[in-house]
C-alpha cells in the first residue's frame, strides 16, 4: 500500500467514525430531552400528588367534624331518651307507692274494724 491510500484510508476512517459520533450525539441529545420531559412529567406527578394530599386533609377534617356532630346529636338524644326513661321510672314508682299507701290504710281500716 501505498501513502495515498493509506491516507485516504485514514480520511474514510476518520469521517465514518466523526458521522457514527454525530449520530450517537445527536440520539444522546433526544435521549436528554426525553429524560427532561420525564422529569417534568414526575415534577407534575408530584404537584399532583401533593394537591391530593391537601385534599384528603381537608376530606378527613370535615368527615371529622361530621362524626363529631353526630356524636354530639346521637349524645343529646341518648341523654333526651335517659331523661324520659327515669321519668317514667319515677312517675311509676311514684305511682306505686301511693297504690301502696293506700293498701296500708285500707288494711288498717279492716284490722280496726276486725278488732
Amino acid at each position: 500500500m501505498d501513502e495515498t491510500v493509506i491516507d485516504d484510508f485514514k480520511q474514510f476512517i476518520t469521517a465514518a467514525i466523526s458521522q457514527q459520533t454525530s449520530d450517537l450525539r445527536s440520539d444522546i441529545n433526544g435521549i436528554h430531552t426525553d429524560i427532561s420531559g420525564i422529569h417534568l412529567a414526575i415534577d407534575g406527578i408530584h404537584a399532583d400528588i401533593g394537591g391530593l394530599h391537601t385534599d384528603i386533609k381537608r376530606l378527613d377534617q370535615k368527615i371529622d367534624d361530621k362524626i363529631d356532630a353526630l356524636d354530639l346529636k346521637l349524645s343529646n338524644k341518648i341523654d333526651t331518651l335517659s331523661e324520659s326513661i327515669a321519668n317514667a321510672f319515677d312517675d311509676i314508682n311514684q305511682s306505686t307507692d301511693e297504690q301502696l299507701q293506700n293498701h296500708e290504710t285500707r288494711l288498717k281500716k279492716l284490722e280496726a274494724k276486725a278488732a
